[in-house]
């Protein structure tokens, strides 16, 4: 690389001789700057990509100013996800935050376990008891009663999904069953499934329906029930967190190879041997260091606030306690992680596609991505565990 630059450097010598026009000289100036400053990395023996690269990136203004920004989407992203758990107290008060996951944790922790027969039994039994209590039109009173049923909230929701039509949810549904059909909400699930898919109402082949019927027959009962609510609320931001994280890291990226055209180096730069080789390379690796190191950074971040305010509890819990129909058998952690692995495959490999191309083609291209993930987000607003899983389509 030390040949390359010098040769570059007389290059450019030699073409600000023979010109008097003042803003070609400018520019000249400028590249042979650029030259200078690789000349004294390579000097000091120091790695091209890991900092001449990178120093580059974060030595102009804009970047440092989008840094600061993303930071505060962070936070913003963070306290909005944080307020998804609420919590209302026996005097009807509703509560958020910290304290609002603390009590729903405790409350719903009291029916921690298996989700059997017996439980669901003993859930009617306790909703009927809360419900036959006077009733009352203040809205406050409502609150109360409300509270009281914060503890079984989700297996509430359960039991309704289940006496529910496919498409639809019945929040009443609870109320008007016998102790013997609660003991069927698993059969329900399973033969609710099947009665949509014989009605007709949508279109899928032999093989999509048993697919379906298969992946609701091999999920595991009964489920495993304990406060989830923090994880619930980490899935339902977290692709739109990355979606905005992915196009910072674009901006941040995009001018690793565009500095050679702004500078109208590109054409010394890229003609020689070393530039079309080891040079290339060390800008793909500075580009991959950036967006692995920002990428680990931000989903680390985003996820420490979120969980550490929230609790882990319910990381190995079925998603299907928050999400009953989903068709995908996994846990609320194995969910995160097929969302952030899917998410990062795709910003590596949207990046390493548009390595040696100008800017122009680093934007056109974007706007595919662009368009890309917020399909996904749509996908994700009905089901956002889809969405793990579309990341790593092609």
């Amino acid at each position: 690389m030390y040949k390359l630059y010098r040769l570059c450097k007389k290059a450019f010598n030699l073409l600000k001789g023979l010109t008097y026009d003042t803003f070609v000289r400018n520019r000249i100036d400028r590249a042979i700057e650029k030259i200078d400053k690789s000349l004294e990395y390579e000097n000091k023996g120091m790695p091209y990509s890991a900092l001449l690269e990178i120093k580059k990136v974060f030595s102009k203004t804009k970047n440092r100013i989008t840094i600061i920004v993303l930071l505060v989407i962070l936070i913003a992203t963070s306290i909005l996800t944080i307020n998804r758990v609420e919590y209302v107290d026996e005097s009807g008060n509703h509560l958020t935050g910290i304290s609002a996951a603390k009590n729903l944790r405790e409350a719903k922790n009291e029916w921690s376990g298996y989700l059997t027969e017996d439980v669901f039994q003993n859930v009617l039994e306790e909703n009927r008891s809360i419900n036959n209590e006077a009733s009352s039109d203040s809205i406050e009173e409502e609150n109360k009663r409300f509270a009281k049923k914060q503890g079984i909230s989700t297996i509430r929701d359960v039991i309704n999904y289940a006496f529910s039509e496919y498409r639809d949810y019945n929040d009443f549904a609870i109320d008007n069953i016998s102790d013997d059909e609660a003991s069927t909400v698993y059969e329900r699930r399973i033969s609710t499934l099947k009665e949509y898919l014989d009605s007709g109402e949508e279109t899928f082949t032999e093989k999509e329906k048993s697919f379906l019927i298969q992946q609701y027959e091999n999920l595991d009962t009964p489920f495993y029930y304990e406060y989830m609510d923090g994880w619930s609320a980490l899935l339902q931001n977290i692709s739109t967190f990355i979606l905005i994280l992915a196009l910072v890291i674009g901006f941040f990226v995009s001018g690793i190879f565009s500095d050679e055209f702004q500078t109208k180096a590109d054409s010394i730069f890229f003609s020689t041997r070393l530039g079309r080789n080891k040079g290339v390379l060390s800008k793909i690796g500075a580009g991959l260091t950036i967006v692995s190191a920002f990428y680990a950074a931000f989903v680390f971040l985003y996820t420490f606030i979120v969980l550490s305010v929230l609790g882990t509890d319910g990381a190995n819990c079925p998603i299907q306690l928050d999400l009953w129909r989903s068709a995908y058998n996994v846990t609320f952690l194995q969910a995160y992680l097929l969302i952030v692995a899917g998410g990062y495959w795709h910003i590596v490999r949207f990046h390493v596609s548009n390595a040696g191309f100008g800017s122009d083609t680093f934007y056109t291209n974007c706007n595919h991505c662009t368009l890309y993930y917020i399909m996904c987000i749509s996908v994700f607003k009905q089901n956002y565990y889809f969405t793990g899983i579309m990341l790593f389509l092609p």
